[in-house]
């Protein structure tokens, strides 16, 4: 039996025993998880999060409560999120409509648990669902916002066949814990394993609805198991306190209901909600974590001339030890300098961990406030309350002046910096607390239409749609010929040092590297025999045609078009290339581009110097309006190119490159980009490799030079074969 009510003593503390194994005692359990490690995991409907003050009030209180897990129910914030907030991560799901949202649902977890989420779903703003690396299972969480009494019972079966079909997807050994406002009563009678002696009040038509789903997902209730007094059972109170009921619920698998150690309710915890806290203590276990961890380099370094100084001593000495023992192949060649280049930069740049941080923006005169306030939460007489209400509205007055003196001050911050001449510094902060936050999306759905949320599940997913998106055409191994068989006068003249130079004078700052993460400032800001060691390596990459792999490998990152984006044709994707390789590909660029531009028509607009699409527009209303005038009528057709990029066939690239006279070195660089090309696929800290067989390299500078091109080919064809023109 789970709810055996013996009482056992130790020492003059009284602890009721159930068959989850625990005392009651509040300072038992204290006790307990500083000794074994026991969790905590807590559900809260807050009401709203929307107030000054409210996400700073709920912080303090998982303090004080010791919560590792927090779910919240009536979030009211919009749209979907994932940030950190101090030591805190907050993962939430809310309402698409209107600018403050409704419902809303929400995890908050500590540092230590945050850092251990392999996934999750922002199902909707009534569900989320949070995966987290822990042994011997992993242990996914599910938040609920169930609707109130007063929706219709066609709402109510939609939330659990959303609710049923989400558990289906999680796996059988996945340790669940699905939790909330149920708005549900389930009553003081048990209900075989389902529901303990310990719930309260009589059963109603909704209660029976959880249990039934609870039975089909083999669910046991865990604050209806542990014998506790009613005060501490009840989780939410009707107005003037005239009826207390308990409809928030932590619901764990039959199968793990060992790992709980207590669950109840805790009324004296405090957020201006008309709910209590429920907490159930349990057994989990951490994972060691396996984070890939970023170098920990300060670009904004490289302003100060005594460090761009400094780092450029540091990369001639490196250069100059690379140089004694520079191996014969490209590849290790590269990965030298790479190597040199960061250990430099993590030398001389390394960021300043124990810069003080940004003291949140709450004073210590409402902290107090929310301090005192709490202690007559609990306090049911007429005085009590009117204390309560009074300190309630003290607050929230307070909170909206501090948060004002805030944003105050940050403007004055931003406005110094502008005076300074601090542009990046200050568009920064303004991007950081007055931007829109970026668009973030947890599951996808994979081939079959089922979704997964696990990161290397994602990983993996994209690799498929990837290789599918570009993988239906192979190069032909005779699509370049050999250097033999090149006449000489077009084999391709050496990369000089002056065009060298000017490749490195053209790179653009303050963008982001690929996959060997270096910089462009690293590149540019290098030793004068640094940079003699990367001419080295350019011009042996030229003379042999041999690429490193960092050149050929993009870092392909998925940005969802909406929030809740599920399938991969609802993002776009964009490549992060080697900054490196675009030294190469400048110089080949500058080689080419007359080449190309002379082999194009007039009527071709995009990807041109000095001409654009205005242009075209413009010559176009002019013809429309003679025409008119004169009474004619015009015909137009528009062809809208769907994936354009993506579906250039290389083998015809490769045969126009060759036709309008391209060199063969410059062909064969061009070549062997293309044939070894890769997108890295990275989701957290997994990494998938998929290969790229047509469509041209994203981010790359010649793509848009080579398709116009291609293009030009298409324009040729209509034309010999259809009659055009005006």
């Amino acid at each position: 039996m789970m709810n055996a009510s013996n009482v056992k003593f130790s020492g003059s503390k009284r602890a009721p025993q159930s068959d989850f194994r625990v005392g009651t005692a509040q300072e038992a359990i204290v006790s307990q998880v500083k000794s074994d490690g026991t969790k905590r995991i807590g559900t809260w409907n807050v009401r709203t999060l929307l107030k000054d003050g409210k996400i700073e009030n709920l912080k303090i209180e998982m303090e004080k409560m010791k919560l590792d897990i927090l779910g919240i129910s009536e979030m009211r914030w919009a749209s979907t999120g994932d940030f950190w907030t101090d030591e805190f991560r907050v993962i939430y799901s809310g309402s698409e409509e209107g600018p403050t949202g409704r419902n809303g649902v929400g995890i908050v977890l500590t540092k230590k648990m945050g850092l251990r989420v392999t996934g999750y779903v922002q199902h909707s703003d009534r569900i989320i669902l949070v995966k987290m690396d822990t042994k011997p299972n992993s242990t996914v969480i599910i938040q609920v916002y169930m609707p109130t009494t007063n929706a219709v019972d066609e709402e109510i079966e939609r939330m659990y066949e959303d609710l049923n079909n989400l558990i289906d997807q999680t796996k059988a050994e996945d340790n669940l814990i699905v939790m909330g406002d149920m708005n549900a009563t389930v009553g003081e009678e048990r209900e075989g394993t389902i529901v303990g002696q310990y719930g309260l009040g009589d059963r109603n038509e909704r209660g029976r609805r959880l249990i039934e789903f609870c039975a089909r997902n083999k669910l046991v209730i865990s604050n209806t198991h542990f014998k506790h007094h009613k005060r501490r059972r009840y989780t939410w109170k009707a107005p003037g306190d005239v009826r207390r009921a308990q409809i928030d619920y932590i619901m764990v698998r039959e199968r793990f209901k060992n790992q709980v150690k207590n669950s109840r309710s805790y009324p004296s915890a405090d957020i201006e909600s008309d709910h209590n806290l429920v907490i159930m203590h349990c057994e989990l276990k951490y994972k060691k974590l396996t984070k890939r961890k970023p170098k920990p380099i300060d670009m904004s370094m490289l302003k100060d001339p005594i460090k761009r100084r400094e780092y450029t001593r540091k990369t001639d000495s490196i250069a100059e030890t690379s140089n004694e023992n520079l191996s014969n192949t490209i590849e290790d060649q590269w990965t030298e300098m790479k190597k040199g280049i960061l250990d430099a930069a993590e030398t001389v740049l390394k960021k300043d961990n124990t810069i003080e941080r940004r003291k949140p923006w709450i004073s210590e005169e409402v902290l107090e406030l929310i301090h005192e306030r709490r202690k007559y939460k609990t306090i049911s007489d007429e005085e009590g309350q009117r204390t309560y209400r009074r300190l309630r509205n003290e607050i929230n007055r307070k909170c909206k002046r501090d948060k004002e003196k805030h944003l105050n001050d940050i403007c004055e911050e931003i406005n110094n910096e502008l005076n300074a001449d601090n542009l990046d510094k200050a568009y920064g902060m303004v991007k950081q607390f007055f931007g829109e936050a970026k668009k973030k999306s947890s599951g996808i759905q994979n081939e079959i239409g089922q979704l997964v949320y696990e990161e290397k599940e994602i990983a993996k997913r994209w690799k498929e749609y990837l290789e599918k998106l570009y993988g239906d055409s192979n190069m032909n191994e005779n699509t370049l010929e050999t250097e033999d068989q090149t006449d000489e006068n077009n084999k391709g003249e050496d990369i000089t040092i002056e065009e060298f130079v000017k490749a490195m004078s053209e790179m653009k700052s303050r963008k982001a590297p690929g996959l060997d993460e270096v910089p462009a400032e690293l590149l540019t800001n290098c030793g004068e025999k640094a940079k003699a060691m990367m001419y080295k390596i350019i011009t042996n990459i030229y003379e042999t045609g041999i690429v490193p792999s960092d050149f050929t490998k993009c870092l392909i990152i998925p940005i969802p078009k909406k929030a809740r984006a599920q399938t991969c044709d609802q993002y776009r994707t964009l490549s992060l290339t080697s900054h490196a390789s675009k030294i190469l590909t400048r110089i080949i660029l500058r080689r080419i581009e007359t080449l190309i531009d002379n082999s194009l028509t007039d009527d071709q607009f995009g990807f041109r110097r000095g001409i654009g699409t205005r242009e075209a527009i413009l010559t176009l209303r002019q013809v429309i309006e003679k025409r008119n005038r004169k009474g004619i009528a015009t015909f137009m057709s528009f062809v809208d190119l769907e994936k354009a990029f993506d579906n250039v066939n290389w083998d015809l690239m490769f045969e126009l490159l060759k036709r309008i006279g391209i060199s063969f070195r410059d062909r064969r660089i061009i070549h062997s980009l293309y044939k070894n090309e890769v997108g890295v696929i990275r989701c957290g800290d997994t990494e998938e490799e998929a290969v790229i067989k047509k469509g041209v390299r994203q981010g790359c500078s010649l793509s848009p030079y080579l398709f116009n091109l291609y293009v030009q080919e298409a324009i040729n064809k209509i034309r010999e074969e259809c009659q055009v023109g005006i």
